[in-house]
């Protein structure tokens, strides 16, 4: 019997200049595997197709509850109801905050696009 080692299919040859890494089968099977967070669980997500009323449901929301915070407070006073009353002008706001930057949001990147200076 020869101790002489062999190259066999699971050890690649060292001395075979043409010899590929083996790639895993999972990751020729799908082009753009989902991100998995750190505890193996998928990572979930909107489609990129939904990224404006993603965009206008964030910033609806953000710029009506500011707001609702300053008017109110301007309005009625700081006191311990306070937080009451935000929240019920935000319901009242935030859905036709949402609204106005969809119907907005084409009209406001039109506007910057014609004062933004083109490089080149």
């Amino acid at each position: 019997m020869s101790t002489a080692s062999t190259p066999t299919a699971s050890t690649p040859a060292a001395s075979t200049p043409a010899a590929t890494p083996a790639v895993p089968a999972s990751a020729t099977s799908t082009p753009n595997p989902p991100s998995k967070l750190p505890g193996g669980l998928p990572k979930a997500g909107l489609p990129p197709v939904l990224t404006p009323y993603a965009f206008a449901f964030f910033m609806a929301g953000i710029m009506a509850f500011i707001m609702c915070w300053i008017i109110v407070s301007a309005n009625s006073g700081i006191d311990a109801g306070l937080p009451r009353r935000v929240f019920s002008a935000y319901a009242i706001a935030m859905p036709a905050a949402f609204v106005s930057v969809l119907i907005v949001r084409p009209v406001a990147l039109r506007l910057t696009s014609l004062v933004i200076r083109r490089a080149g």
